[in-house]
């Protein structure tokens, strides 16, 4: 693949009219092989894209009328859950804040029970039975009633996303960075753990990694001074077959592989850097419809120009095309864009390196050569003295033999 930018700026001008490869490199016919390849798998990528990012005026009514039950203020769906508020809604189901058993507040996720959306996040449930880390939001119960499927979860104070809009209110473009920085150490542990490959999904089976599939400040849930993962809808194991992982992506977070049908380990690496663009910056990487969107993850550099320039060069490598070329961990993409003047060293981490400067290595050497010049003066053969069995040096210190050829200090 070339990396001459007039491509890009030739399929800017396919997606921008109804012209053709051929009609748009008439002025340069040597890159028509090239542009019209793109091209075409843009295309082929296109019907995907409907398919798989309808728009939300498609799925946010019809299929919640497949529920016989109405969540509602005050209903108690399940014995003991009363319902204290609406806290959002998406294509297949909404969210209640509700007061559990024992007055413990509680958030209640209600899945249409058909829906195919309900049917994977119950198998990441499942998933998750054997997986549990201290940056994985909590689930208490999951029920079926009504046509739904009812989830029992922590209820978290918002999410970044919700702390990203409270910034704008105030003047500020994005989270304030030493803020966002917690918030993304507790995410990148989270995320490293379902990385790793440690997992015993069921009796007698290997250990695989479990990628999260769909990391995005909305998917980042604040609880007091800490972020937890939420969302498990795409929750997979790496190994998982190519239409499991194909069937519901956010294209403006997912990698590149995402879109080929394939999740590595540091495929949540990148959509966590791209989030880091939106809430320190205040804008992705890539905008535009779904179509441009799946045409820059795959081969146009992402605009980190929102950023400081400090922290480029780290987000440039966990945004990288190829998933090898990323972070080894997120853990290391985010010290990375701590520390971003520090070398890197081996480990999910880098440390400090001491230099001392050239006036302390000076006297230091100094030092080192008066004390050698000061031992061989009084420490010389030349100045030992025999005693009968003993031997005495020059300044009146006596030494004992211990074998031959050393001495003891007495």
């Amino acid at each position: 693949m070339s990396d001459d930018p007039r491509v890009q700026q030739l399929l800017d001008r396919l997606h921008d009219s109804n012209g053709t490869p051929e009609e748009v490199c008439v002025s340069c016919p040597e890159l028509l092989p090239e542009v019209r390849d793109r091209w075409r798998q843009i295309r082929h990528l296109r019907s995907d894209l409907d398919a798989m990012f309808p728009p939300p005026e498609a799925t946010t009514t019809t299929p919640l009328k497949a529920a016989s039950f109405r969540p509602a203020e005050g209903a108690e769906p399940i014995p003991g859950y009363r319902l204290e508020g609406f806290l959002g809604r998406g294509g297949f189901g909404e969210v209640w804040r509700a007061v559990g058993p024992g007055g413990f507040k509680v958030a209640l996720k209600f899945l249409v029970a058909e829906a195919d959306d309900a049917e994977r996040e119950l198998r990441s449930l499942q998933m998750l039975q054997n997986v549990r880390d201290a940056r994985l939001l909590s689930v208490h119960g999951v029920w079926q009633t009504g046509g739904w499927f009812v989830l029992a979860m922590e209820l978290a104070d918002g999410t970044l996303a919700d702390r990203l809009n409270e910034c704008r209110k105030q003047g500020l473009v994005g989270v304030p960075r030493d803020e966002l920085l917690r918030y993304f150490e507790q995410a990148a542990e989270g995320l490293d753990f379902l990385n790793e490959p440690r997992h015993v999904l069921s009796p007698g089976a290997a250990p695989v990694s479990i990628g999260h599939g769909d990391v995005k400040p909305q998917n980042l849930l604040i609880l007091g001074r800490g972020v937890k993962l939420g969302d498990f809808g795409l929750l997979r194991p790496l190994s998982a077959s190519v239409s499991e992982q194909t069937n519901k992506l956010t294209p403006a977070y997912a990698p590149p592989e995402a879109f080929k049908g394939r999740h590595a380990r540091q495929s949540d690496q990148y959509a966590l850097a791209a989030s880091w663009c939106l809430l320190r910056g205040g804008r992705l990487p890539f905008v535009g419809n779904s179509a441009q969107l799946v045409a820059g993850h795959l081969y146009r550099p992402p605009d980190l120009s929102m950023l400081p320039e400090a922290e480029r060069a780290a987000v440039a490598r966990a945004m990288s095309k190829q998933s090898g070329k990323r972070w080894p961990s997120c853990a290391a993409f985010v010290e990375a864009v701590r520390q971003p003047d520090l070398p890197e060293t081996s480990g999910t981490r880098r440390r400090l390196r001491f230099r001392a400067p050239a006036w302390m290595i000076a006297g230091l050497a100094l030092t080192a050569i008066v004390v050698l010049g000061l031992f061989l003066v009084f420490w010389s053969p030349r100045t030992v003295q025999p005693d009968g069995d003993k031997f005495v040096n020059a300044v009146g210190m006596t030494m004992i033999p211990i074998k031959p050829g050393t001495f003891q200090m007495w």
